[in-house]
């Protein structure tokens, strides 16, 4: 399962373990890790395909089904299935409250068919 880091409070950066990159018709499911216990933990999907980063939200698309389930300092979000063709960039923004606070952070993913690679 792959694992967004998110680094601390303070700092704009994250990290994605493995993969860096889907392929049409996988489904992966992301585990967000936190500075602290998370709660209410939602995700929305933009998918850009022009580069330009305007996106259109997928949420409802890709991510038709499941529940968020909660560790002590991290979410595993519902799975994304990258069942929307042709190549693409998928943005995942997450949003959580961590200590009273609503947190948001964002991750993104290249999608393109198995052949493109």
């Amino acid at each position: 399962m792959p694992t967004v880091q998110f680094l601390d409070d303070q700092l704009e950066g994250y990290f994605v373990d493995t993969p860096t990159s889907a392929v049409y018709g996988e489904t992966l499911t992301f585990t967000c890790q936190y500075w602290d216990t998370p709660s209410s933990a939602t995700a929305t999907v933009y998918r850009s395909s022009n580069g330009t980063g305007n996106g259109k939200d997928v949420t409802a698309t890709v991510m038709p089904s499941g529940s968020v389930s909660y560790g002590s300092t991290s979410a595993t979000l519902k799975p994304l299935i990258f069942n929307i063709k042709g190549n693409a960039t998928f943005k995942v923004v997450v949003s959580c409250t961590i200590g009273g606070e609503t947190r948001v952070r964002m991750f993104t993913l290249p999608m393109a068919k198995a052949e493109a690679f």
